[in-house]
């Protein structure tokens, strides 16, 4: 690598070089860009954004893993009375805090609650399935990939299509549904980030390719 960096810097230093053609010129790194994005279709960046190719940008991905594993390494537990009160002390035996704790059988809560907000930071909104038992209790909690989802306004409510067993959109009750709405402008739905920075992301992504 050292040699070759060598040879091309003896190759810059030649005069001969100074006043070839430009087609034998060395192509400078705005040119390679400029050529690559010309090359590729799609996106006005030109590249194609995915939540993949978005966490191959070390910004992406260094921001999301901060706010992801820093939500999932606070403590969620249920308060007895008003937690602004001096006297309010956190209630680790309470079900809820249990549920919260260790939200399935497959997940713990950290990876859980990374997850969720995961999908919150890039496509606007976490969603987990309520499973509730016999008595009506809350008993588990299963996330669903919020890309596979699909939120709309009825009557002036939320409503959650989310995949059924068929791979068709079905609706789900709100009771139903734990919802995390990311960074918003009206509250209700997040921005989705894949979206609204598709032009910055994909000139990243193209720049470092």
């Amino acid at each position: 690598l050292r040699l070759h960096t060598r040879m091309k810097l003896l190759s810059r230093l030649n005069p001969l070089n100074w006043f070839a053609p430009a087609s034998e010129r060395a192509v400078t790194l705005e040119q390679a860009i400029l050529a690559g994005l010309a090359r590729r279709g799609g996106d006005a960046a030109g590249v194609g954004v995915t939540s993949d190719t978005a966490a191959g940008v070390s910004a992406v991905f260094c921001a999301d893993r901060v706010i992801s594993e820093d939500l999932a390494s606070l403590p969620m537990l249920v308060y007895g009375g008003d937690r602004m009160d001096d006297g309010a002390k956190p209630m680790p035996g309470d079900r809820v805090s249990r549920l919260l704790a260790k939200p399935n059988p497959e997940q713990t809560g950290p990876v859980f609650w990374s997850q969720f907000q995961h999908n919150a930071n890039i496509w606007g909104f976490g969603l987990a399935e309520i499973v509730w038992d016999g008595a009506g209790r809350p008993a588990e909690l299963w996330p669903i990939h919020s890309p596979d989802a699909r939120l709309d306004r009825q009557a002036g409510r939320l409503v959650f299509m989310v995949p059924g067993g068929n791979g068709r959109l079905v609706p789900m009750d709100p009771a139903d549904v734990l919802f995390l709405p990311g960074f918003s402008p009206d509250g209700s739905t997040g921005y989705q980030l894949l979206h609204t920075a598709r032009m910055t992301l994909g000139l990243a992504i193209a720049t470092q390719e």
